[in-house]
């Protein structure tokens, strides 16, 4: 009998023990973020996926271990959904063991949202080039717009500014990088005092004119492009003279041919221009014929 009720005893000790075991032995551990930023990943691996990142100072409480990650789950998003990972155990600290809370006490705080991972934000292209030629841009044309010029005549009538000079106004349009075509107009004035003659002529051209950036041979010299063309046109001009104490006046339209050889300065949005260029009217009352010499600066815009 006495070893009947010893089984007995030891059969309501072991159910007491079952009973109240998990009160007894259901310790919760919490851990705490102790790095700037903890990154919860998908699988317990460096390697795998960032789901979300928990903030320093959040307290958390693991539902497993696996090795040196633990297992956490964090409250449902916005569609309702549980996120669960796994974070790193060098990146959190255990602060405390307490029991599982009895069912009248409040809540755990409330874990923190997920914290979306930011992406780098991709470059973004730059616009493309402006069609004017620089050295250092391929493509575009070299020499193109608006230019005004003013000189004079150096040879065969020298004779300075006030006795001989020229203007000059025109367009060139690019037809490519190194090409252009265009037209000008130019007015000019001059003087022969030993014979009291004066000529105002007006000249107009069409013209071709090719080029190159020096900075392609001197690469120091980019800022300079030689430009040489040729053209044609007509001279309308106005002659007057005295002689005898009598004016007589003439007005006569003659074909006329220039060439020319420029150097164009860039500076920013303008460019500076000189001038090289020789003029020949088609005079059948001068003979044999020649070429006028001038010099011109101006800007091209």
């Amino acid at each position: 009998m006495k070893k009947n009720h010893l089984f007995i005893l030891f059969l309501l000790l072991f159910g007491f023990v079952c009973a109240f075991a998990p009160s007894l032995s259901g310790q919760v551990k919490i851990i705490k973020v102790i790095v700037g930023s903890a990154n919860v990943r998908l699988k317990p691996d460096f390697n795998s996926q960032v789901v979300t990142t928990i903030p320093s100072g959040t307290l958390l409480e693991p539902t497993s271990k696996t090795g040196e990650w633990y297992q956490i789950s964090i409250s449902p998003d916005e569609k309702g959904a549980i996120v669960t990972g796994y974070i790193h155990q060098s990146t959190v600290q255990e602060v405390q063991t307490t029991a599982k809370p009895a069912a009248e006490t409040p809540p755990p705080a409330k874990a923190p949202q997920p914290v979306p991972v930011q992406k780098e934000p991709q470059e973004i292209a730059p616009p493309p080039a402006p069609t004017r030629y620089r050295p250092e841009v391929s493509g575009g044309n070299l020499f193109s717009g608006f230019f005004i010029k003013l000189g004079w005549m150096v040879s065969p009538d020298a004779g300075g500014f006030g006795k001989s000079w020229l203007s000059s106004f025109g367009f060139d349009l690019g037809l490519s990088r190194n090409l252009s075509f265009g037209v000008e107009l130019q007015p000019a004035y001059r003087s022969y005092p030993d014979i009291d003659l004066t000529i105002i002529p007006i000249m107009g051209f069409v013209n071709v004119k090719a080029g190159e950036n020096a900075g392609r041979l001197i690469p120091f010299m980019k800022f300079l492009n030689v430009v040489g063309g040729a053209g044609i046109g007509l001279e309308a001009s106005y002659a007057r003279t005295q002689f005898d104490n009598q004016t007589y006046t003439n007005f006569r339209t003659l074909l006329a041919f220039h060439i020319m050889l420029s150097g164009e300065i860039e500076l920013k949005s303008l460019r500076l221009l000189l001038d090289y260029q020789l003029t020949r009217i088609s005079d059948p009352n001068v003979s044999p014929n020649f070429w006028r010499h001038f010099i011109l600066f101006g800007l091209r815009f």
